[in-house]
């Protein structure tokens, strides 16, 4: 299972986020690589449940972030960035939930305890982390009169954030 994480990290062209990717996944938890995409297997396709079920979702995330980076003309370094989000989102799953800001909570904690320093696009990748369960994220809402938040999904999300979420949603 590992070999197929490092050889969608091996796809990123550029060195710094590559580098990155590879830091975080190495400091993450054995279990990353055994546990399954969902454990409800309510949110996922079968071939997501079971042992190693989490790296075949990111592998057809990836894909599928590809995919969705070409539709939308995607320079390089903007598909970088999210295949480096796409590798990364699910990281939190093995530390508990909300998943998604247990994931950007730990990777900014990361950075600083190994004083990595600022590279273009690591901002864009910790968002994309962050968000990558789109309107169901923690701390987002759908429409403004949920009032639930003031971050609202589609508008206030970025482009590649919203990339990041349309190829978890297809995958899953």
């Amino acid at each position: 299972m590992r070999d197929l994480i490092l050889k969608e990290i091996a796809r990123i062209k550029d060195v710094k986020i590559g580098a990155f990717t590879r830091m975080v996944i190495d400091a993450t938890s054995p279990n990353f690589y055994e546990v399954p995409a969902s454990t409800s297997g309510k949110y996922h396709p079968a071939q997501s449940l079971g042992k190693g079920g989490l790296v075949r979702h990111i592998v057809a995330a990836c894909y599928f972030g590809r995919e969705l980076c070409r539709s939308f003309s995607c320079e390089d370094l903007d598909e970088d960035i999210v295949q480096a989000a796409i590798i990364l989102h699910d990281i939190g799953k093995v530390m508990g939930e909300p998943h998604d800001k247990v994931a950007f909570d730990w990777l900014n904690e990361f950075i600083i305890s190994k004083e990595i320093p600022n590279f273009h696009g690591r901002v864009q990748i910790l968002s994309g982390v962050r968000w990558h369960i789109g309107p169901w994220s923690y701390g987002a809402c759908q429409s403004r009169e949920l009032k639930i938040s003031t971050t609202v999904f589609p508008e206030q999300f970025g482009r590649l954030d919203q990339i990041v979420h349309l190829a978890d949603y297809v995958s899953s």
